[in-house]
C-alpha cells in the first residue's frame, strides 16, 4: 500500500541570513523524507515548535493576523 504523508514545518535547520527559518513541506514515503520549500519564512519567536504552528494568540486579540504582523517574510 501507497501512504505518503505531508506536513508543514518550520525548518529549524539552516538559518536565513535575516535570522528567520524558512517553511517547508515535509513529504514522506517509505520512511523516506523529501523537504520542498514554500517560499515563506518566519521569526523563531513567532512559531510555535511544539505545536507546529505559528503563534496566532498574540495577534489574534487585536484581530491584525496578516503575515507583516506575525513576523512571516517572503523570501526571494
Amino acid at each position: 500500500m501507497l501512504t505518503t504523508s505531508v506536513e508543514a514545518i518550520c525548518y529549524k535547520v539552516r538559518p536565513l541570513r535575516d535570522n528567520t527559518y524558512p517553511l517547508m513541506l515535509r513529504l514522506t514515503q517509505h520512511r523516506k523524507r523529501k523537504y520542498i520549500s514554500l517560499g515563506v519564512s518566519v521569526k523563531e519567536k513567532d512559531w510555535d515548535f511544539k505545536k507546529n504552528l505559528p503563534k496566532w494568540n498574540q495577534y489574534a486579540e487585536t484581530g491584525q493576523m496578516n503575515f507583516r504582523t506575525c513576523g512571516f517574510s517572503a523570501m526571494t
